[in-house]
């Protein structure tokens, strides 16, 4: 049904379609896409938005913006999935702080401190600190709430688990700061966030 026409699906995918079907124009940066009547969306969440908006295409004016209603939040769909592909990137395994890093990223949930990291990396603990920042471009607390926005953003993407036992999972804290950071972070809220990309 999608060789020759465009199609969209959720981006952690996309490459995995594209290479099984070369014959499909996969888009991985929009939301939703209508290819003459066979709609594709970025999750199954997304799938009601996107019969919502191809309904509304069709129509009365009053009856329109009733669907338009029910799609996400705006900002979500200015955006597309383009602003959320980004992953922390890998630890420089190259580099002096690769191997600490690797071993940060298998405990987001655990506490971990400058000095933890810095005496797995067998490092002074100023020595750790300068060359996490040479090396990362950020500061510790930032590169660690983003590793553990990013998990946390694949268990509301694949399960049903509540805010709360993700927000207790990766190590973020209450709900309240978890959604604080997961805002911070993605620009949108962790609810918001699995209405458009829920995989399940």
């Amino acid at each position: 049904m999608l060789d020759g026409r465009r199609a969209t699906t959720h981006w952690r995918y996309a490459d995995d379609l594209a290479r099984l079907h070369p014959t499909v124009e996969v888009d991985p940066d929009v939301l939703c896409v209508d290819a003459e009547g066979v709609l594709t969306s970025a999750g199954v969440a997304r799938a009601s938005t996107c019969a919502c908006t191809s309904r509304a295409a069709t129509t009365d004016p009053p009856s329109r913006t009733r669907w338009h209603e029910r799609s996400s939040p705006h900002r979500i769909e200015e955006g597309g999935q383009a602003q959320f592909i980004r992953r922390p990137p890998a630890p420089p395994k190259r580099t002096s702080l690769g191997p600490t890093l690797e071993w940060a990223l298998t405990r987001p949930d655990k506490p971990l401190t400058v000095a933890g990291l810095a005496a797995h990396a067998r490092q002074a603990t100023r020595t750790f600190v300068r060359s996490f920042a040479a090396e990362t471009g950020t500061t510790l607390i930032k590169w660690l709430n983003t590793a553990r926005v990013d998990r946390a953003r694949e268990l509301l993407e694949t399960t049903d688990a509540t805010i709360s036992h993700v927000s207790q999972m990766y190590g973020l804290g209450t709900p309240a700061n978890f959604r604080h950071h997961f805002r911070r972070t993605t620009g949108i809220t962790p609810r918001e966030y699995r209405q458009s990309f829920a995989v399940i």
